[in-house]
């Protein structure tokens, strides 16, 4: 009887410790709560991580916790709450497609819970191209391309690239499964606009070509050795040189042979060895010809153009400009030159700034940086290869030689940058060191972070 009782008297104080245990849980958790932890991955379709996708807890359809993943993709939330319950677990990003999945809250076991999520633009192609001029088809360097998507009949603006020096571009372009958008390609605001459906099979490679009448090249060219006035030859103003005239033909051949040039205007004085060698586009190199020639070409050109202006014959300087003679220049009559920072002015005429090029052959042609300080023109477009530094003489003739002959007609497509330098080696070379020192041509170069090309 005894022996009976103590085992009552047991098995009542275990009853008595489960319930007190029982009742102490209850308080700390709730009654028949569970603490669970989720964790796992979100990647894309092709298994690289996502990072920073939003992992949503729900319960009733109300969010309980939000975690976001890390860089490599991963989450892990830990969450308290009543037993054999039902959650989902929600993961979104923007651009992709929003995946769920349920849990049944029926004990603390962690569980993993992987995502992977499909782009709402599953699909992505390339569009590329190249940009050629249409005349010679040589590729076309740092022209800006533009992509537009249609959106409801809107030009959407996408990316902007520049070609690369083989005349490359690409884009990434995406398309819906259930919509093969439109887009369309702009190359420098004025070539010719293709609308180009995008397939669902492959990447699209389109050519996109520059036109004569899109992008074009003036060419100025001035080569004066004799002067009108015969008195144009005495003290201080020897008027007679040798190379001015053929230079300018050098120049006009090794153009024609090498670009298409939608106009030329080449100006030379009266001597007849040249007469047919200019194809008809020469005149007198007076002074009303030629700015009436520079103020022509400002009004056609716009931001896309580019300008030569080539001279070879005698330069001067006047404080701080640059002047240079023509056919009927006076040496005592002083608005019978013609003025550096006119000639920019005129070459800029329709304030929509064209690339300019100056390749100046005469003395203290250095003297035309100082020009582009009081002129308006942009000079990030700007380059000059001139053949002395301001207040140098020069050699007439020697500047071409080096700069045209040995240089850049052995490779027309390089740039101006890499042609000057190669120049200098060249003219330094062959003179003596005094020639060398009165010779030291001057560059100035607008945009050092990009090449300049013709």
């Amino acid at each position: 009887m005894y022996v009976k009782n103590k085992k009552k008297t047991t098995l009542y104080c275990l009853l008595l410790a489960t319930l007190f245990l029982s009742y102490a849980t209850i308080q700390t958790i709730g009654f028949g709560d569970y603490t669970k932890t989720i964790s796992g991955e979100v990647t894309d379709t092709n298994e690289d991580p996502i990072e920073n996708a939003k992992i949503e807890l729900k319960k009733d359809g109300a969010t309980v916790k939000t975690v976001y993943t890390d860089e490599d993709g991963d989450y892990s939330l830990t969450y308290t709450g009543p037993r054999l319950a039902i959650y989902f677990v929600k993961a979104s990003k923007s651009g992709y497609v929003t995946e769920e999945s349920f849990i049944l809250w029926r004990n603390n076991d962690p569980v993993t819970k992987n995502f992977e999520l499909e782009s709402t633009f599953p699909m992505t192609v390339t569009i590329q191209g190249y940009a050629y001029d249409s005349g010679d088809f040589e590729p076309i360097y740092g022209a800006t391309v533009k992509l537009y998507k249609d959106n409801d009949g809107d030009w959407e603006f996408k990316h902007i690239v520049t070609t690369n020096e083989n005349g490359y571009y690409d884009f990434w372009a995406d398309y819906s499964p259930s919509t093969y958008p439109h887009y369309k390609i702009e190359i420098s605001g004025r070539c010719d606009t293709t609308d180009k459906q995008i397939s669902p099979t492959c990447s699209g490679t389109y050519n996109v070509f520059f036109y004569d009448d899109e992008y074009r090249k003036f060419a100025i060219i001035i080569g004066i050795d004799d002067f009108e006035d015969e008195e144009y030859g005495s003290g201080d103003y020897p008027n007679l040189l040798s190379q001015a005239e053929r230079k300018a033909f050098e120049w006009y051949d090794f153009l024609s042979d090498n670009f298409i040039i939608n106009k030329f205007y080449v100006f030379i004085d009266d001597h007849l060895d040249l007469v047919n060698d200019f194809d008809g586009n020469d005149e007198l190199g007076t002074k009303e010809n030629i700015e009436d020639a520079c103020d022509t070409v400002g009004q056609k050109a716009d931001a896309n153009d580019l300008i030569l202006f080539i001279i070879s014959g005698h330069g001067h300087q006047w404080g701080y400009d640059y002047r240079f003679d023509v056919y009927d220049t006076d040496p005592f009559t002083l608005n019978t030159y013609i003025k550096g920072q006119d000639v920019i002015d005129d070459l800029n005429a329709g304030n929509d700034d064209p690339r300019l090029f100056f390749f100046l052959g005469t003395c203290h042609s250095g003297h035309l940086e100082n020009d582009l300080e009081e002129t308006s023109i942009d000079v990030t477009k700007v380059y000059i290869a001139a053949a002395s530094q301001p207040g140098q003489t020069t050699i007439n003739g020697k500047w071409t030689q080096y700069f045209l002959f040995h240089v850049l007609k052995e490779n027309p497509s390089m740039s101006m940058e890499d042609a000057f330098e190669e120049a200098i080696v060249h003219v330094v070379g062959s003179l003596t060191y005094d020639e060398a020192a009165e010779s030291d041509a001057k560059e100035y170069d607008g945009n050092t972070s990009q090449d300049f090309y013709l």
